[in-house]
């Protein structure tokens, strides 16, 4: 029998000796993902990253220079010719952080490799640039267009010089060159957009956005831009086609509050007796955020009294925001699914501008509604969650950080007493021999396991409440106090 019982405690010593192990090797495998992160970082990791953040196009700046600095500075001879593309990389970065050590280092290793490389010279130039040098940066690009007139980097690394000494005028006129040659780079319209706005050429900005419309017809943005320059250049004709391409805006991005905001504001500008109206709506950031509301009843207001359309009201749930949501209760409007730029541009009469204004009202105050209606839904814990770690911790009673740091401090006692206790009871098993002290040490391991899951759970619950009472009477006082 005693042979027996030896033999059993034999074998829970070998299942508490392979618990132990996966426990130990957790352990380490958590310590070395902390020191990796705080610490250095495998090469094989570092790769990865930069390859893609590459790939993605980002401007990652401080980790590119982190990696560099935590693995791969020491190994970049051993790298292949990956090496020159992760020098590149670093090399951009540190110029975007200032870092002048570094970009030298790079650039440094980039021209012994590489002395007449158009590539490694165009860095060279941007290395001159950042120094402030930009009549060498201009002759090392110049000499890079020379060589090769379709560089396009060099060119528009030229445009940027002048854009950086605001000789705006000057950089206009490169940017036209330009795309006189690559009359397929959108990225130029655009950019060339936003310098005649700077100039405040407003009928050469419109003509550039109608190339980036051709460029994506399905971008509302562009729709929404186009309609901006109009309606700020002013006058009835510029103004039904803001609100044609305003309409067409909202037809592609039923959601999109300035594209609405300025349909609204356009139909306003048009009539008269709608614009008294609309200058007394609450367009200010403030009663947006807190007066939710309100703001959709007095969107109701303007649909009821100065269009003469009843809208139904019994409805104060959130509904899915469409396009089609203009039903009148008595009249028939057409709906915006049917008004093309074209078509739009051509309702000069009142009711049919009074329509799209009437639209864009009900869109307006549906969101709001909408906003609203979610920001109240406190049953929801996760956005619970989500609202109070948007609180900042200044905001808080100094009883709530009391009591949130009595609950850290439990948590790390009972953290320690756990690992403690555990320590003690394995010593314990393994140095015992008989099967009944096994048992009884066993049967005291579970009891305690239950206690400590009872305390989890006790934890957890508290947190829970505290985070409710965070919610219900931190983060809403100041909305009831903005309200009275």
């Amino acid at each position: 029998m005693q042979i027996r019982d030896i033999s059993i405690c034999s074998q829970i010593r070998r299942i508490v000796y392979g618990f132990m192990t996966v426990i130990l090797a957790l352990v380490c495998d958590i310590l070395t993902n902390k020191q990796k992160s705080h610490g250095s970082i495998s090469k094989q990791r570092a790769l990865d990253e930069l390859r893609a953040i590459r790939e993605s196009g980002l401007r990652e700046n401080e980790k590119v220079i982190d990696l560099w600095k935590l693995s791969l500075c020491d190994h970049i001879d051993k790298l292949g010719y990956e090496k020159y593309s992760i020098l590149e990389q670093v090399f951009i970065a540190a110029l975007d952080m200032g870092d002048d050590d570094l970009a030298c280092e790079c650039l440094d290793r980039l021209l012994a490799k590489f002395r007449n490389s158009c590539r490694v010279n165009r860095l060279f130039g941007m290395y001159l640039e950042s120094k402030g040098n930009f009549e060498d940066a201009q002759n090392v690009y110049s000499k890079l267009i020379k060589d090769d007139p379709t560089n396009t980097l060099a060119r528009k690394r030229m445009i940027t010089i002048l854009i950086a000494q605001q000789k705006i005028p000057e950089a206009i006129n490169e940017l036209r060159e330009y795309l006189k040659i690559f009359m397929s780079d959108f990225e130029a319209w655009n950019k060339l957009a936003d310098l005649y706005l700077y100039e405040c050429d407003y009928k050469h900005a419109a003509f550039c956005m109608e190339e980036m419309i051709l460029s994506n017809p399905s971008n509302h943005l562009y729709y929404q831009r186009y309609a901006e320059i109009k309606y700020t250049e002013g006058g009835t004709e510029n103004l039904e086609l803001a609100r044609a391409y305003y309409s067409q805006a909202c037809l592609l991005c039923p959601n999109n509050l300035r594209s609405l905001y300025g349909l609204l504001l356009t139909c306003s500008a048009l009539d008269n007796h709608l614009s008294k109206s609309i200058k007394m709506l609450p367009l200010t950031t403030e009663n947006k955020l807190h007066n939710g509301p309100s703001v959709g009843n007095t969107y109701s207001s303007l649909i009821d009294d100065n269009l003469g359309i009843n809208v139904n009201h019994h409805n104060n749930q959130t509904s899915r925001l469409n396009i089609n949501q203009v039903s009148p209760k008595q009249h028939q409007v057409s709906s915006l699914n049917t008004v093309s730029p074209v078509q739009a541009s051509s309702l000069s009469s009142t009711d049919k501008n009074r329509q799209l204004a009437k639209w864009a009202a009900e869109q307006i105050r549906l969101i709001y509604m909408s906003a609203n209606t979610t920001r109240g839904d406190y049953h929801r814990l996760p956005q619970l969650v989500s609202n109070l770690l948007n609180v900042s911790i200044n905001n808080l009673p100094k009883s709530i950080l009391d009591i949130l740091v009595i609950i850290k401090i439990i948590i790390l006692l009972v953290v320690v007493v756990v690992v403690v206790v555990v320590v003690v009871i394995v010593v314990v098993i393994l140095t015992i021999q008989t099967m009944l002290q096994v048992l009884r040490i066993l049967s005291l391991l579970i009891i305690l396991l239950i206690l400590l899951i009872c305390v989890y759970i006790m934890i957890i619950v508290m947190m829970l409440k505290m985070i409710v009472v965070i919610e219900l009477f931190v983060i809403k006082r100041p909305n009831k106090h903005i309200n009275k």
